[in-house]
């Protein structure tokens, strides 16, 4: 999956961070359907908000504060998606290498 780092600079600047969550959970789970057409993306909102991740019979959760998608929005246009990849990857998801450079703008 290709990405343009300038514009998704503009992008975390000025959404708001639900609003920014959710399109970074888009873009993830595109990555994900890339890789297999059976992944699902859900993003529940409890007392933080609860990001998971489905294939089939399995499960991969990580969970982030709202205080804590506004820090890493300020820090930088990708700082979320790599807080997001780097716990469901704790919780076990593989990552696969392939074409495309969004990975690469995540840091993974």
């Amino acid at each position: 999956m290709n990405t343009s780092g300038w514009i998704r600079g503009m992008i975390a600047k000025n959404y708001e961070s639900e609003d920014f969550l959710l399109f970074v959970g888009e873009g993830i789970e595109r990555q994900l359907l890339e890789w297999d057409g059976n992944y699902a993306v859900n993003i529940m909102k409890l007392a933080d908000y609860h990001f998971i991740v489905r294939l089939e019979e399995t499960y991969y959760e990580t969970v982030i504060s709202e205080r804590r998608i506004a820090e890493l929005q300020a820090t930088g246009p990708f700082a979320l998606d790599a807080e997001i990849w780097n716990g469901l990857v704790q919780d076990g998801l593989s990552i696969v290498k392939g074409y495309g450079n969004y990975l690469e703008y995540v840091g993974l």
